[in-house]
Formats: structure tokens, sequence, C-alpha cells
């Protein structure tokens, strides 16, 4: 048995029983020191045993980009997008990692997946909710100083109205980005190369061949093959193993 797989399966045994907070501190001393898959593997534990959130997506898809796995670092770029997306370095890095795959995406796509996209990536579902509450405030208040009189009481109403149809839309986006997520996820295809075909299987009609980093709408799941949605309006089948949601 070699000395690097000895040492591998003691470090794996540590992992599973150490601290966030260390194996934190082990994934940054580990990229420090350019060791990129044990890096990898840290950051991989903090979030299997149920840490989340932006920063450690986007450590760990830097950690994957500067490995070249170039699935993984935009599936975790994407992840991180979701917590932080306005942040300048998540953006930064997901628009590098994307320039450093082999498919070129177009960015043709529907009206509705549109809008939901471009709502995503101004608040987060939580943001949202804020400002809903927000519009029912205003709109509560309105009425309450509407029982004085004054002058003031046309812009009240067009306060009203204002924020009941501003609450309407960010109600309506909430909506169908939360539909678009559950019905048609966002993949990432993780496979280094992976054949696309016309049905759920290999008996089937070979489409075209996809690459790590390819990014997809899932459409149906069947007998472990995955039928999917490219930007560009591109369908077939993959295997479920090949992808990664979002």
């Amino acid at each position: 048995m070699s000395r690097w797989f000895v040492v591998m399966i003691a470090f794996l045994l540590w992992i599973r029983a150490a601290d966030p907070i260390d194996l934190a501190a082990a994934a940054s001393a580990a990229y420090g020191r350019g060791d990129y898959p044990t890096a990898a593997a840290a950051y991989e534990q903090i979030a299997a045993q149920g840490g989340e959130g932006g920063t450690l997506r986007y450590n760990l898809a830097t950690v994957y980009r500067q490995m070249g796995d170039m699935g993984r670092a935009i599936l975790n770029y994407r992840r991180a997008f979701r917590w932080l997306p306005r942040d300048v370095d998540v953006l930064a890095g997901l628009a590098v990692a994307r320039s450093q795959r082999v498919d070129v995406m177009g960015d043709e796509q529907g009206f509705a997946v549109g809008i939901a996209d471009i709502f995503a990536s101004v608040v987060t579902p939580e943001e949202t909710l804020w400002l809903i509450w927000g519009m029912v405030d205003l709109i509560v208040l309105a009425v309450f100083l509407m029982r004085f009189k004054g002058n003031w009481r046309r812009g009240l109403r067009r306060l009203q109205a204002v924020s009941f149809g501003v609450g309407v839309l960010l109600a309506a986006a909430l909506c169908l980005s939360g539909w678009f997520d559950s019905q048609r996820p966002v993949g990432v295809v993780i496979e280094e190369q992976v054949i696309s075909y016309s049905g759920p299987g290999t008996d089937y009609l070979e489409l075209y061949d996809l690459h790590a980093g390819a990014e997809l709408r899932s459409i149906v799941h069947e007998r472990g093959w995955v039928r999917f949605e490219l930007p560009d309006g591109r369908e077939g089948w993959l295997p479920e193993s090949a992808i990664e949601d979002v």
C-alpha cells in the first residue's frame, strides 16, 4: 500500500469528524500551498455536514477552477450566485469559468425564462419577501394616514396604487422564478465529455457532445436519464450522473 494512499485515507477519516471551523482552516491552508484536491475535499465535507452559504460555494468553485474542473467550478459559482447575486467576485469568477469551457452557449431563451433569470440575478427570494412585506406596510400606513384630513390624501392614494402594483409584480416574479426552479431546474454538466441522445438510452440516435460546464434546464427524468433544454433551444437526453442541479 503506497504512502500517498495511507495519507489520503487518514485525511478523509479525519475530516469526517472534524469541526467545520477546523475544516475551513485546513481548506484555506491547503489552497495556500497549492494542494487543491485536499482543499476541495475539506470544503465538500463542510457542505456535507450542512454548512452552506455563498462564501463556501465561492471558495469551492475557485478551487475547482484552479484544478481545471470547469463543470464543478461553474456549478458552485452558480450556487454561490443564488446566495450572492450581486457579488462582484462571484460574477467575475463565473465569467472566467464560462470563458474556459469547451461549449459556447447561446443566450437565446423564452420570455418567461428570461424574466425569471433576470429577476434571480437582482435579488434573492428572501430579499423579495422582505420587499413585498415592505409594500404591504406602505399600503397599511397609507390607509391609516387617510383617516386624517389633509391635502396629502391624493398622494396617499397614489402611494397605495404604486405599492400594490409593485407588490403584485414582485410576487408574480417570485412565483415564476420558483416555478422554473422546481419544474425546470438549472443543471450543469460535470462529466468531461458526454454524448446526448434523442431518447432516454444509448439505443437512441446520438445527437451531439456536451462538455463540462454546459448549463441547461432539466425537463423530465426517466429511468436514470434526463431530458434537457439548452439556452439556445436545443434538446436531448443525458444520463442523470452527467448532470448536477444548481
